[in-house]
């Protein structure tokens, strides 16, 4: 049998109340902001799931609150328009997305394993369809025995589209390509760059959009088109004076 409790034993030690200490107005923003946190977190996973710059969710991305201020109003006054928690959502979701567009942004895109197997005749044409599509050799090898050549490459998803039909077509059918997911890249270009330097001038010229198009902003804005999204773009970039070809008689 266990021994009874003595009297005066000591006993557990009592918790200290967190809130010892603190002024009414004090514990009344400590209660407020435990009941909008819910609504902060929930902003925060809308604002990830889709980014400003095409609706894709976001990765690698951290969102720091500074500093909150709450103001005790009266439960009426809070919710004129409309409800409180609402709101919050709202609010810390777009300071959220313009947080992130005030800095460099960058596009993750997502790469496939593609196996390709060809014969030595078609090598250089599968070649040339790989490197169309910004696909990336990393290993090739022939059978032993064989006239067949097997190529590793990582091959953007965006560009696969179609790969099997043209592939088979520039090869006249001697070449099978098999596509696994493998991982995703950051694809280190910003989508807003405009040269201004003397030297970004010379590099790349002043009509970046005719001469060298920004690959990332092109990316972005076939997301937005397919999605039925605002796209900021001229519908005539390089017009020419429309010329009469026939002779006034």
């Amino acid at each position: 049998e266990k021994p009874a409790k003595v009297e005066g034993e000591e006993g557990e030690e009592e918790e200290e109340d967190p809130e010892a200490g603190l002024t009414e107005e004090e514990k009344w923003t400590i209660s407020k902001i435990q009941e909008f946190e819910p609504s902060i977190v929930s902003a925060f996973q809308l604002t990830t799931q889709s980014g400003p710059l095409c609706e894709e969710p976001m990765m690698g991305v951290a969102f720091f609150i500074e500093s909150l201020t709450i103001k005790n109003l009266p439960a009426d006054k809070m919710d004129e328009g409309g409800p409180i928690k609402g709101q919050i959502m709202s609010v810390v979701k777009e300071a959220g997305r313009q947080a992130f567009s005030k800095l460099p942004n960058r596009l993750i895109e997502p790469y496939y394993d593609c196996q390709l197997q060809v014969s030595t005749e078609q090598y250089g044409n599968a070649c040339s369809v790989l490197s169309r599509r910004r696909a990336k050799i990393v290993g090739e090898e022939l059978k032993e025995g064989t006239n067949i050549f097997i190529l590793n490459a990582k091959l953007p998803v965006v560009s696969s589209f179609g790969l099997a039909l043209e592939m088979m077509k520039k090869t006249s059918g001697a070449a099978n390509a098999q596509l696994k997911f493998s991982h995703w890249e950051l694809l280190d270009l910003d989508p807003d760059f405009v040269p201004t330097t003397a030297e970004e001038l010379e590099e790349h010229g002043t009509n970046t959009g005719g001469i060298a198009p920004n690959l990332a902003k092109q990316l972005i804005n076939d997301v937005r088109k397919r999605k039925g999204l605002y796209v900021d773009e001229q519908l005539v970039e390089h017009a020419d004076k429309q010329r009469t070809l026939s002779k006034n008689k």
